[in-house]
């Protein structure tokens, strides 16, 4: 779960909903290499379907009793977080290897070798990239360097999108979430963008500035959340709150200068 914690609420969406902007943000991207290239179509599919491990804990969010909120994708123990990682690339793996070995790049690049459970987690995942690039024939500079573009991609979607998730509409640079700040992370290796960090400001509610733009054109998503109330959680307990707590649409327009 993805939360923004507010003085009276937690603004919650699930995982594969925030994956699904991730895919609507890859749908418009603009570079010609990247549409004209090898497992286009595999790597938009990997965009969508990156966070399909969260579905069955995003039904029932649970307490965290340490920080006094609901678990986030952040906090989520370990050893729960990778065995829901590890199904997740299993599954996916079945339907399309290459999806499935661009989501196992994806969650090693944020494991933290001194857990145990995650460095479980990156040795089994290491093995699994290994074969994989043996039986999809990925072998010279060139397809490695495609891989690694297209897996850049997928981190630039995924953040883009968490960072429509993560900040409040209209915030400003200096209070963003922490994460994007500087700007979004790795962005700087597209070629068709000069080479620039790409950033992103939300100047109003309803609308977030990418710069620079590496769009087809300005689009509009639809945030789908849950606002739900601490006293609800105070009265009811969480899973009850939540599932009590509508899903609300939030529109916001990506747009260039």
């Amino acid at each position: 779960m993805i939360i923004r914690k507010t003085s009276r609420s937690f603004w919650m969406v699930q995982q594969p909903d925030h994956a699904d902007l991730s895919g609507q943000i890859a749908d418009t991207w603009r570079d010609p290499y990247f549409h004209s290239s090898p497992h286009c179509n595999d790597t938009i599919r990997a965009v969508y379907a990156h966070d399909d491990s969260w579905i069955p804990a995003d039904q029932t969010p649970f307490w965290n009793d340490v920080q006094g909120e609901p678990f986030t994708f952040i906090q989520y123990p370990s050893a729960l977080k990778t065995v829901l990682y590890t199904n997740g690339i299993n599954t996916l793996e079945q339907e399309n290897p290459y999806s499935a070995l661009l989501v196992s790049l994806h969650y090693s690049s944020f494991m933290n070798k001194q857990v145990e459970a995650e460095n479980s987690f990156l040795r089994h995942e290491e093995a699994r990239q290994h074969r994989l690039k043996h039986e999809l024939g990925i072998r010279n500079e060139e397809q490695q360097a495609l891989l690694y573009y297209q897996f850049d991609f997928l981190q630039f979607c995924d953040n883009l999108s968490l960072y429509l998730c993560l900040n409040k509409p209209g915030t400003s640079k200096e209070e963003e979430h922490p994460f994007f700040r500087e700007g979004f992370k790795n962005s700087e290796h597209f070629a068709f963008t000069s080479h620039q960090k790409i950033h992103a400001v939300w100047p109003s509610p309803n609308r977030v500035v990418v710069r620079p733009f590496p769009f087809t054109n300005s689009f509009e998503i639809l945030l789908k959340t849950k606002e739900v109330s601490q006293d609800l959680i105070r009265s009811k307990g969480l899973i009850p709150a939540y599932s009590q707590t509508a899903f609300t649409a939030f529109p916001v327009q990506i747009a260039g200068e």
